[in-house]
């Protein structure tokens, strides 16, 4: 990637301010102006009595699978409030739906003992179903945000699993300062589903259409971001190979060129 990859582009990064730094950085070193346009905030769960009570029985469950960052944050932070002196996770097998949340496992000291091939729900359920095709109903804790797809959970319990899920945190949207893109965007990067929704409800449809009048193109991290886009009837310009924000940059680089 060269420092003029995205030379004169401005580039909207829609992720939390807290986890905003890793992608804005990577498209600041391909040369973009960044606007980072925060859509939510994260916190702990309102009531937290399902994810005590399941968290005291951690090691009944054959698996734990987590769907996010936020989904590993809120979990160890939570599990190391209980034990501060020990911080033991033990019991079940861990499962992380791709690499940065396998990254974010292995950077508290747990152990990932599965990562699908592709980073979506549908891929983690298949994995995890011929990983424990030994099992007799396998059981699985799925901490989440309170607005998680039910995909990965319904495929499970489809294939006689035994399931869990609970809210580990929750995704408060913020209200969107509108002003950020008074000058307008050549290209705005999605990096999960529920943004692209927040996107529109927190603009407007009426200034997201500006914006596609005026030429500004979409980005998706995977497919399932990518499928949230055309549902909010936007066109993706292109997709992430792999979902990570190396490859959502490299796609939009891919996309653009140079300005001359």
């Amino acid at each position: 990637m060269t420092g003029s990859s995205l030379a004169g582009r401005r580039v909207v990064v829609t992720r939390a301010s807290e986890q905003a730094s890793g992608l804005s950085d990577r498209l600041l070193a391909a040369g973009a102006q960044v606007i980072e346009l925060p859509l939510a905030r994260f916190f702990p769960p309102v009531d937290g009595t399902a994810f005590d009570a399941a968290l005291d029985r951690l090691d009944t469950f054959t698996w734990v699978a987590f769907t996010s960052v936020n989904a590993v944050h809120f979990t160890w932070e939570r599990w190391r409030k209980r034990d501060p002196q020990t911080a033991r996770f033990t019991g079940p097998a861990i499962a992380a739906v791709g690499a940065a949340t396998a990254a974010a496992l292995k950077d508290v000291g747990l152990h990932v003992d599965l990562v699908p091939p592709q980073a979506h729900a549908e891929a983690l359920a298949e994995a995890l179903i011929a990983r424990s095709a030994h099992v007799i109903r396998p059981s699985i804790l799925l901490p989440q945000a309170n607005n998680a797809r039910p995909a990965l959970g319904e495929r499970l319990m489809t294939a006689g699993w035994s399931v869990t899920p609970v809210i580990a945190y929750q995704a408060v949207p913020v209200a969107v300062d509108a002003q950020l893109l008074e000058a307008g965007a050549d290209a705005v990067a999605f990096a999960s589903a529920a943004t692209v929704e927040r996107f529109i409800a927190g603009l407007g449809r009426e200034r997201v259409d500006r914006l596609i009048a005026a030429g500004c193109r979409f980005y998706a991290i995977g497919p399932q971001t990518a499928a949230a886009v055309q549902a909010a009837g936007l066109t993706s310009a292109a997709v992430a190979g792999d979902a990570t924000l190396d490859a959502l940059v490299a796609a939009i680089i891919a996309d653009w060129k140079p300005v001359e």
